[in-house]
């Protein structure tokens, strides 16, 4: 009986594939997972291509990852392989958009702490500090309505007075309650301020000590 080579496609011309539990494949069949020669894929682990090395024995060949090799040749077609560098978890990261990221999330803080000192941004917390003062006050004020009013209606037999003054205690405790500019410029904004309004700062911003270590 003949045997048909490993890789060798079978009579309706599809080859077999074997693709291991950890994501791994051969040379050979990552050639073909790639539309490559397998001398293609020994030439981008020459360069670079994260990959398993093999040892001693049938079976225990070079295998490459094919999540990280995909990765590695996103990176060398874009141009920056060089800066392609694969981790403990044999993903590719790469050092120039780690630094990119780096940068973007430094220039939001930038903006933030600069639209804080302009009043334009208030922390979450304070906000809910003002308007935590403000329910205590009021709901003081409620809790001593019954009080207040139940002397004076005691001695009244029209029961619309009564319904006034209850309306007016109600209304009296509300009154406690602040608007929204002063809730803001309780949290240390400004209520005229927009977060929408455009930044004019002089010169450059100045760089933190540990960006003026990065540049």
């Amino acid at each position: 009986m003949a045997i048909r080579p490993r890789n060798a496609p079978d009579a309706n011309g599809v080859r077999s594939i074997e693709v291991r539990d950890n994501a791994t494949v051969s040379i050979r069949d990552a050639a073909i997972l790639f539309g490559v020669t397998a001398q293609a894929v020994r030439d981008w682990i020459e360069r670079g291509c994260p990959h398993n090395p093999g040892r001693a024995g049938r079976g225990n060949g070079t295998t490459i990852s094919m999540p990280a090799a995909i990765a590695w040749r996103i990176a060398d077609q874009a141009g920056n392989v060089g800066q392609a560098q694969v981790g403990e978890d044999g993903q590719v990261y790469n050092e120039g958009l780690a630094k990119a990221a780096d940068w973007h999330y430094r220039a939001i803080r930038r903006q933030a702490d600069a639209r804080r000192e302009l009043g334009q941004l208030v922390p979450v917390d304070l906000v809910a500090d003002a308007v935590e003062e403000d329910y205590q006050r009021v709901r003081s004020r409620l809790n001593s309505v019954p009080g207040r009013v139940s002397v004076q209606a005691a001695a009244e037999t029209d029961a619309s007075i009564v319904r006034t003054m209850i309306a007016r205690a109600i209304n009296d405790a509300l009154s406690n309650l602040s608007s929204g500019d002063e809730i803001v410029e309780r949290a240390g904004g400004d209520p005229a301020a927009s977060v929408h309004d455009q930044l004019e700062l002089d010169g450059a911003i100045d760089m933190d000590e540990h960006e003026e270590d990065d540049a």
